[in-house]
């Protein structure tokens, strides 16, 4: 039987951007397929509105997009010679099992967190594997904060303010998160108000009968954007809301779906009553529409920036914080397992291989490895370059 052939096309030596391909027999499978947010930053000119054909050129010929062949629509490559030319010359979070090459791949991995009980299995299920490919954003650090701990703080520095506004700055995708903020809300007599992106997301998760346990959007409310000159600035026009966000607004104002609409002159009136679940730096220009009390809390739990893009827009957004009065503090764990737990995990399943990705610092593995925290053999990948499962 022909051996596999595992390719790493991105996400060597950077975080984010993950693209793995899985090969046999002229066949394969992608285990991951990632953006290297990074590099498209890099590259990427935003202002340009350009056909879908020119972005495939420019994304390929950045590298934004890896140069193989098989993979993209024959009507998109067809549009562009220069595309066809370029890929002649080279060939969210989930573990994976390929049984038949004895490979695991962990994804984005944590050891805490509501639902612990499925890394546990994960591990249990993929012990004994060949080949870890295991992700390791945080092999520099043995810090680690757990969720409990983080939904404890948020709730200690809601409850130091009663009678002021109160938001907190989430990922978009962090669910868990959102579902504990709900819950301490209303454990302190608060009522949570979701940003529109953030029921977006829980809608459409609810109707794909997703296996994710969502937040009840039962008594939650749904914070209205004021984006038009009209209508007293809520206008539900193509011309001031994209369609995603009148989907949700108006199943919303037809009482098709759980959550009230609120306002910012509404949440203003009272404003210890609410808690505002946001999912973006970007909202502190709408919790300048509420206009908070002097000394309101402001909460953020997201990652710190890792790039100058991202500094930039920090800087922009402590500038906002200071202008408003806010009473700013920080809470937040990652997503990603820390130092000893990646040991730990490497421990438990026992692999014959280490092969890391999705790191900065994947000389780390092979450190550990040099005094014995790691006992396996370590594979630093190259990328577009194939290691074979002998």
């Amino acid at each position: 039987m022909e051996m596999f052939n595992l390719w790493i096309l991105d996400g060597v030596d950077s975080v984010g951007g993950n693209k793995i391909a899985l090969t046999r027999n002229g066949e394969g499978i992608f285990l991951d397929f990632g953006v290297n947010m990074k590099r498209k930053r890099a590259y990427e000119v935003s202002y340009r509105v350009l056909a879908i054909a020119n972005k495939m050129f420019y994304h390929l010929y950045s590298e934004i997009l890896p140069r193989i062949r098989g993979i993209y629509r024959s009507d998109l490559i067809e549009l562009d010679e220069r595309v066809a030319e370029m890929l002649a010359n080279q060939p969210a979070a989930f573990g994976f099992l390929v049984e038949d090459a004895s490979l695991a791949y962990t994804g984005d991995i944590r050891i805490h967190g509501p639902r612990r009980d499925l890394t546990e299995r994960f591990l249990e299920m993929v012990r004994g594997v060949d080949y870890l490919l295991i992700e390791g954003t945080r092999i520099d650090t043995s810090t680690n904060i757990s969720e409990e701990n983080v939904l404890k703080r948020i709730g200690e520095y809601i409850a130091e303010k009663p009678g002021k506004f109160a938001c907190i700055i989430v990922s978009s995708t962090d669910l868990d998160r959102v579902r504990g903020i709900i819950e301490i809300a209303r454990r302190l007599g608060r009522t949570p108000i979701l940003s529109p992106r953030l029921a977006y997301l829980i809608d459409k998760l609810m109707e794909t009968g997703s296996k994710i346990t969502l937040p009840n959007l039962k008594n939650v409310c749904i914070y209205f954007e004021r984006r038009s000159l009209r209508g007293g600035g809520y206008d539900l026009s193509p011309r001031h809301y994209r369609r995603w966000m009148r989907e949700v607004y108006e199943s919303r104002l037809d009482g098709k779906k759980d959550g009230e609409l609120r306002k910012a002159e509404e949440i203003s009136k009272d404003q210890g009553r609410y808690v505002l679940i946001a999912n973006s730096l970007d909202y502190v220009l709408e919790i300048a529409q509420i206009r908070p009390d002097p000394g309101s809390r402001l909460i953020v739990s997201t990652s710190e920036p890792h790039d100058e893009e991202q500094e930039i827009s920090w800087e922009k957004f402590l500038e906002w914080v200071d202008l408003l009065r806010l009473d700013m503090r920080t809470a937040h764990s990652s997503g990603h397992a820390d130092r000893e737990s990646l040991i730990r995990i490497i421990e438990e399943i026992d692999p014959r291989v280490v092969i890391p990705i999705h790191t900065e610092r994947p000389y780390e593995f092979q450190r550990l490895r040099r005094i014995g925290d790691i006992r396996c053999e370590v594979i630093l990948p190259h990328v577009s370059r194939s290691i074979a499962l002998k």
